[in-house]
């Protein structure tokens, strides 16, 4: 019973409770554990921003969005690859995942931009959605002060300034 108990606490505190899906903290520990065995140049972080986000809840409702967030991460989840895969805010997933090169990241970034934009279902109702995708790599700004999950949100604030999709974080452009 105190084993089930303190399983329950970890899960919610590892956890985001609307979506299941790994919480900020656990995606910067599990970030933490790869670079004790992966050269930084080939871990990469992406996030996946849904676009009027504030509007689209506010059309379906919280627990709707909530849903819609879980499925995302779920189907870049399906994607595997050895990603980890989190909500990193109301209306972002995170992925941490490792690439050879840029191109490789790059790629996998397009392959999950065309995933996530399938229309999703949500109960009876079909739901298109477009999403923003900033991307970083670990070895670009080890000396900032913005983490690697932070880089790759403000590479989709410089790409929604661009009003483009995708983004590989702008060092230049963020200082």
């Amino acid at each position: 019973e105190i084993a089930a108990r303190e399983q329950r606490i970890t899960q919610m505190a590892r956890h985001d409770n609307e979506t299941g899906l790994l919480n900020l903290r656990a995606l910067e520990d599990r970030l933490d554990e790869r670079r004790w065995n992966t050269d930084r140049t080939r871990i990469y972080a992406a996030a996946i921003a849904i676009d009027r986000f504030a509007h689209l809840r506010g059309a379906i409702g919280h627990g709707l969005s909530a849903k819609l967030i879980a499925e995302i991460g779920e189907r870049v989840d399906q994607l595997s690859r050895g990603m980890i895969v989190g909500r990193t805010a109301t209306d972002t997933v995170g992925v941490v995942f490792e690439a050879d090169a840029l191109s490789d990241a790059q790629a996998l970034v397009a392959e999950i931009a065309s995933n996530v934009q399938r229309p999703l279902h949500l109960g009876a109702d079909s739901i298109d959605v477009q999403a923003t995708i900033g991307l970083a790599c670990d070895a670009d700004g080890v000396d900032m002060a913005v983490g690697l999950l932070g880089r790759a949100e403000v590479a989709v604030a410089q790409a929604r300034a661009k009003r483009i999709s995708i983004a590989m974080f702008d060092r230049a452009a963020a200082t």
